[in-house]
C-alpha cells in the first residue's frame, strides 16, 4: 500500500510540474500521466505511463499524435514500452452532410526485457449529417495489424449525437480467414463544461461475455482529472472476472 501511495505522489508531482511551463496561448500540447494497477481480482501490477501529445487543426484537415512511455512493475522484472499514436482527418461537406476520412494508427515497442512489437493502421470513412433532432452518423472502418501477425478486421458503427449526449453501436468482424462476426460493442457518453462521463458495453458475437468499461474525466481550467476501470469476463461462470482500474492527470498548453 505505502508503494502505491508514493507512486500515486509521483503522477501528481508529475502534472503540477508540467503546469509550471504554461503558456499564454494555447499550443495544442497536452502532457501528464496515467497509472494502472493491472486485474486487482488477481494480482495488482503498477503501471506508470508519462505522455505528452500534440493536436492541430488546419482546415480541412485535423492532427493528432501521442508518445507514451510506459513502466510496468511486475516481479520479478520492470517491463518497459513506447507507445505512438498518429491520427489524421480530412473532413469536406457532402449534400446536406459531410464526410470524414481517417487514417489512425498504434505502435508499442516493447524495450526490456523482449524486443517485441505491435502494430495496427486503421483507414476508416464517416458520414454525418445534422437532423433538428440531433446528429446522426454512420463510420465504417478497417484495423489492420501488421505486427506481430497480420490479420484484418472490419467493423461498422451508427451514432447519435445531441447537447452533449452520444450513442453509438458498433459490430465487428474478423476477415481472415474468413469473414466471422466477433462481437459488438454499446458506447454512452455525457459532456457538461467541467466533466464527461462515458460506459463502453463489449459482448463476444454470441452475447454471452460481457466487459464494461466506465469511464470519467473533470476539468479543472488546464488540468484534466480521470478515472476508469475494465471489468471483464462477466456472464461466463467458467472464468474469473477481471478489474483493472487506472487513474490519470494532464495538463494542456
Amino acid at each position: 500500500m505505502k508503494k502505491i501511495l508514493i507512486l500515486v505522489l509521483e503522477v501528481l508531482v508529475l502534472c503540477i510540474g508540467v503546469s509550471t511551463f504554461a503558456f499564454a496561448e494555447d499550443l495544442g500540447l497536452e502532457a501528464g500521466a496515467e497509472m494502472g494497477f493491472g486485474d486487482v481480482a488477481d494480482e495488482t501490477v503498477i503501471r506508470i505511463s508519462p505522455f505528452v501529445t500534440y493536436s492541430k487543426t488546419i482546415d480541412p484537415l485535423e492532427f493528432y499524435l501521442k508518445a507514451q512511455y510506459t513502466a510496468a512493475f511486475e516481479d520479478p522484472d520492470t517491463l518497459h514500452s513506447l507507445y505512438l499514436e498518429p491520427d489524421i482527418i480530412y473532413s469536406f461537406p457532402v449534400g446536406l452532410g459531410s464526410v470524414a476520412v481517417e487514417l489512425y494508427g498504434e505502435d508499442t515497442f516493447y524495450i526490456d526485457p523482449s524486443d517485441d512489437m505491435e502494430g495496427m493502421i486503421e483507414p476508416s470513412i464517416q458520414y454525418s449529417q445534422g437532423f433538428s433532432f440531433g446528429e446522426l452518423y454512420a463510420k465504417f472502418g478497417l484495423p489492420i495489424t501488421y505486427e506481430p501477425d497480420t490479420a484484418t478486421d472490419f467493423y461498422g458503427t451508427l451514432g447519435y449525437d445531441r447537447s452533449g449526449f452520444n450513442l453509438e453501436f458498433s459490430t465487428y468482424y474478423n476477415m481472415d480467414p474468413d469473414t466471422e462476426i466477433m462481437g459488438y460493442e454499446l458506447f454512452l457518453s455525457y459532456e457538461q463544461d467541467l466533466f464527461y462521463l462515458e460506459l463502453a458495453i463489449d459482448t463476444d458475437k454470441h452475447i454471452e461475455l460481457f466487459t464494461l468499461s466506465p469511464y470519467g474525466e473533470l476539468y479543472i481550467d488546464r488540468f484534466i482529472l480521470w478515472a476508469g476501470v475494465d471489468i471483464g469476463n462477466l456472464g461466463d461462470t467458467d472464468l474469473d472476472e477481471t478489474v483493472s482500474p487506472y487513474v490519470g492527470c494532464s495538463y494542456t498548453f
